[in-house]
Formats: C-alpha cells, sequence, structure tokens
C-alpha cells in the first residue's frame, strides 16, 4: 500500500509533464526573436544578403532571422526591427538617409531605425517615424528587389506577418 500512494505523485507528475511540454515547445516567443517578416501577400521575407552599414535590405525567400523591440521608455507602439545573431553593434531594418529605400543602420544613433508599428486585419505595418509627411511604409514589390518606402495603396506590399 505504501508503494502505490508514492506512485500516484510520480504518475501525476509525468503526466502533467507529458502535457506541459508538447505545449511549451510550440508557445511563441514574447519578443519574437528568431523570426521573420513575410510579406503578407507576397512570397518574400525580409532579408538582407550582406549586413554592413547602409547595405540594401531585399526581399529573400530564405529571409533573416529578426526580432522586433519596443524602441524605448515613452514610445508607445513604436520599434525597432534587429537583425539576430550577429556580432558587433545591433544591426536594424532602416529607412534610408534619403528616406526612398531601406537599408541595413546600426540600431542606435543612426536616423530611420524607429517604426510606428500597426495592425490591419491581423497583420503588420511599419510606419517610418522619421519619413512621414506623407507617411511612408516599410514596402516591396514582390519581385526579389531592395525594400522601399512607399505610401499605402501604390501596388507595394507593405503588410508582413511573422513566420
Amino acid at each position: 500500500m505504501r508503494r502505490t500512494k508514492l506512485r500516484r505523485p510520480r504518475t501525476i507528475v509525468a503526466l502533467l509533464a507529458a502535457l506541459i511540454i508538447p505545449i511549451m515547445a510550440f508557445a511563441a516567443p514574447a519578443n519574437a526573436a528568431g523570426t521573420h517578416l513575410m510579406e503578407s501577400s507576397g512570397s518574400f521575407r525580409i532579408g538582407a544578403p550582406d549586413l554592413s552599414d547602409f547595405a540594401p535590405v531585399v526581399e529573400t525567400t530564405a529571409g533573416r532571422d529578426l526580432q522586433i523591440v519596443g524602441a524605448g521608455t515613452g514610445t508607445a507602439g513604436q520599434v525597432k526591427i534587429e537583425f539576430t545573431g550577429t556580432t558587433g553593434p545591433d544591426l536594424c531594418v532602416a529607412a534610408s538617409d534619403s528616406g526612398v529605400t531601406v537599408v541595413v543602420h546600426t540600431c542606435s544613433g543612426q536616423l530611420g531605425t524607429v517604426w510606428s508599428e500597426q495592425m490591419e486585419n491581423g497583420h503588420r505595418l511599419f510606419l517610418s517615424r522619421e519619413f512621414n509627411m506623407p507617411p511612408r511604409y516599410l514596402c516591396g514589390l514582390d519581385d526579389g528587389t531592395q525594400f522601399r518606402m512607399e505610401s499605402l495603396g501604390q501596388g507595394f506590399r507593405c503588410r508582413f506577418d511573422l513566420v
């Protein structure tokens, strides 16, 4: 009888572990680290073959691992899109200095690295904080070229999903 009492707690723990471990394995990370941003109605992901400062951010099929992080205290809804797994300074997806194309910039101290993240029908849009008159969004053409800063409704792919 004593063995029966000891086995019940072990059995319950084993059953709970069998249920909880698979749930935790499929849970989404809180800061979206190691994920990709894919055009919602396109075929491409945000990528950058070269992660040097000012290198173009382009549409790629493989994409780069990214994380979306808050831009800092007092900046509700404003985020930075950081490349993960890099060495040296943090690198971000950024509007180019001209406000026309999208490039790689260091995350601190350079213009174009802060985005206003908006949700529309379950998809993410990224409005440039610096280039917003008229509103300029992170957009692609769905043809494997460099991402651009464009207004909505111009035939560009400006909505993204985490994949």
